[in-house]
């Protein structure tokens, strides 16, 4: 009997209750928190993919550190409960970011700051695995398994609710600082909610919380504090927008008349004048068709070169853009420049099927992230080229520096053309005095008619010489030199992006400043690089598995989740673009994969089909180029369905590892090595490997690691 007097410990440390709605909530603001701050840092590093990769690993790696360094230790102090780290965790989430935009905002990025995303996501994430870790811990009964399972799946149904909620309020157009104070309204609400057995059961009391918060500041009542932020950054007097993230606010703005600086993946959008450059751009395309009937033109008006196409005649000429929001941008923007024809659709657009135009052009921008990269794949060069007259010409047109070319720079547009000459019988490249480089294929030799300019399009004299030069003498683009094993030039492909990596590099060693090590680490590698990598994994593995058996395998079921997710949002990404709002759905799917094989024993059997989990990455490349036919819905169902599937795979092996854990070190082990694998799947799958030998083949090695492991723990499996 306890004594007369004496305090009693928290209300909630040994309610199960209290640990459920614990669990939900720090779930809930776990993946929320998540995608708000990874759409900054995602806007803060150009648009580049690597960003998701890296913000996602160090979110893992540092919450895995977090609940099995400092949970056990603050569960250990009975008289503490961890209701109000829930608060403190989203003020830490609020005041990152906040340092991020003025970070975005002072510095010209390298490679390395990559490596500061890390030392950014630090403090929140390692608050976040000690407050799980330290939670569980607080509510095992002394002699007693911890309830890791319970908490687990009651985290993953947080994180799925976060998920859904943040996809649906991002594109309504919310924004991120109106996000963040939902955020703590919703952290001091679910603190209360769970210091007491409630009236209501746990679950419906968050919902209602988070549904009314974030739909109070999806209003626009408090987008006043979204401004003011923007405006103590270093654009006095403007808002800072990136209009595939506000597409909404950058309207709305517009039309109260505010001074707006418009950024696409972190450079300002260009002008419509008709300038020298894309008038002789425009009269090289010109003369490189045979016939002269109907030319598709795709992103001209967003590459600014819509005034300069305006100029051809004696054609049928349709102008096409796969963004809606920034065509309606620049329809008011700048009237002057915008085609009369224009059409929005995703690329490439299904008409040009019944157009089969005589000359497709595809104004691209540097393959900076893997959506611009996909336009300029052997995947993509292939779909076109089915839909072109017999004798048709496609053309890509992409800036490029006049003179001196640096070496990563040489690589990338010599990979693109292996690319083109795959394709087609006949490639060639031009690069205008004045920074355009077109580069065009056909199954015959060009250009076909270059005497026929005058009648295509109508230019000065001057320009029009400028135009025969071009076309009469263009110096070959230098051979890349090989500076190391690696570095032969390969195809431009949607499973190996090596124009993407190759200008990755060289937009940090030459734009932004050196690269050092980073730069060094990101080159391609030779095969058994990779192979290394996935070895000393496996061992590590394996050391683990003998002092705790089923650790590795919950960590290599980790790792293949989180890599068959990042390799979906890559994939989604190359198909349709920049769509952090789509990282929270796939999040969400694999969430609830996750709830569902940890909490219902119908599904333990599921645990079995492992090896197939191991092989889901290496489908999601190969099978890119036939999921274009079903749309971009259809592509995003079907990677929903497959990162819920493996979910649940990895959920039902989490609960068979839970089972042989069997005291609170034990569960927070479990948990920090399914954090760990996953953190190992963005970094090393996702990051390292792929930039060494291409998605495909990063796949293929952690597959084999994977299946070699869970070979090796067939009897934990079963």
């Amino acid at each position: 009997m306890q004594a007369t007097g004496a305090r009693k410990p928290p209300a909630d440390r040994a309610s199960p209750a209290g640990l459920r709605g614990f669990a939900a909530a720090l779930g809930f603001l776990t993946i929320a928190s998540q995608t708000v701050l990874l759409r900054e840092l995602l806007m803060a590093l150009y648009g580049s993919d690597m960003a998701l990769a890296f913000t996602l690993a160090s979110w893992t790696g540092l919450t895995g550190a977090g609940a099995l360094l400092l949970g056990p230790r603050l569960a250990r102090r009975r008289r503490l409960s961890p209701r109000a780290g829930l608060i403190l965790y989203t003020l830490l989430v609020a005041g990152i970011l906040l340092g991020v935009r003025r970070w975005a905002a002072d510095e010209q990025f390298a490679l390395r700051a990559y490596a500061l995303i890390p030392a950014w996501l630090a403090l929140p994430c390692l608050a976040g695995g000690a407050l799980f870790a330290w939670a569980v811990g607080a509510a095992t009964p002394a002699g007693r398994p911890p309830p890791t399972v319970e908490a687990y799946a009651n985290e993953a149904w947080g994180g799925l609710a976060a998920g859904l909620a943040m996809t649906l309020y991002f594109r309504l157009g919310g924004q991120p600082v109106p996000a963040l104070v939902a955020l703590v309204a919703v952290a001091v609400g679910a603190a209360r909610l769970s210091a007491r057995p409630p009236r209501i059961p746990m679950r419906l009391g968050l919902a209602v919380l988070a549904g009314v918060a974030l739909g109070v500041a999806a209003s626009g009542v408090l987008n006043p504090l979204e401004r003011a932020s923007l405006a103590r950054l270093r654009y006095p007097g403007a808002r800072v927008l990136d209009h595939r993230s506000t597409p909404f606010g950058t309207l709305s703005a517009l039309r109260r008349g505010e001074h707006i600086l418009l950024y696409r993946n972190g450079l300002p959008c260009t002008t419509g004048e008709a300038g020298a450059d894309r008038l002789v751009a425009a009269g090289v395309l010109a003369a490189l068709p045979r016939e002269w009937r109907t030319v598709a033109v795709h992103g001209a008006l967003s590459a600014g070169s819509a005034a300069a196409t305006g100029r051809w005649r004696g054609a049928e000429v349709q102008h096409w853009e796969d963004d809606p929001w920034f065509a309606a941008f620049v329809r008011e923007w700048q009237p002057g420049g915008f085609p009369e024809r224009l059409r929005t659709g995703t690329f490439p657009p299904a008409a040009w099927d019944r157009a089969s135009p005589d000359l497709a052009v595809v104004f691209a921008t540097e393959p900076g992230t893997l959506h611009d990269n996909g336009r300029l794949t052997r995947e993509a060069f292939r779909r076109l080229a089915g839909r072109l007259a017999p004798a048709g010409v496609l053309a890509v047109v992409l800036p490029s520096p006049p003179g001196f070319i640096h070496p990563d720079h040489q690589r990338c547009l010599a990979s693109i053309e292996t690319a083109m000459a795959d394709v087609f019988t006949h490639c060639r490249s031009w690069r205008t005095d004045l920074g355009v480089y077109i580069l065009a294929g056909s199954p015959q030799p060009l250009p076909a008619g270059p005497g026929k300019l005058a009648e295509r399009i109508g230019l000065a004299p001057a320009l029009a010489d400028s135009v025969r030069e071009t076309l009469d003498y263009t110096p070959p683009m230098p051979t890349p030199p090989a500076s190391g094993p690696g570095q032969a030039i390969l195809a431009n492909s949607a499973g190996r992006p090596a124009a993407y990596f190759a200008y990755l590099g060289f937009r940090g060693r030459m734009v932004t400043g050196a690269s050092g090590w980073m730069g060094r680490l990101l080159r391609p590698m030779p095969g058994w690089v990779s192979l290394g990598l996935a070895g000393v994994a496996l061992a590590v593995g394996r050391i683990a598995h003998r002092r705790r058996p089923g650790t590795a395998l919950i960590l290599w079921s980790g790792w293949m989740i989180t890599l068959t997710l990042t390799y979906s949002l890559y994939a989604y990404q190359t198909a349709v673009g920049q769509a952090y709002w789509a990282a929270a759905l796939l999040v969400a799917a694999s969430l609830a994969g996750l709830m569902s094989g940890v909490q219902r024993p119908a599904f333990q059997g599921a645990r079995a089909l492992l090896p197939l989990v191991c092989l889901a990455p290496a489908v999601v490349f190969p099978l890119l180029p036939a999921a274009y036919g079903v749309g971009h819905a259809g592509l995003l169902g079907g990677l929903v369905v497959l990162n819920a599937g493996a979910g649940l795979c990895g959920g039902a092996v989490f609960r068979r590892g839970c089972a042989l854990s069997t005291n609170v070190g034990g569960g927070a082990a479990v948990y920090a090595a399914d954090l760990l694998g996953a953190a190992g799947g963005f970094l090393a799958g996702g990051v390292l490997m792929a930039s060494w030998s291409g998605f495909d083949a990063a796949a293929m090695v952690c597959a084999g690691a994977a299946l070699v492991n869970t070979l090796a723990d067939r009897r934990i499996l079963h």
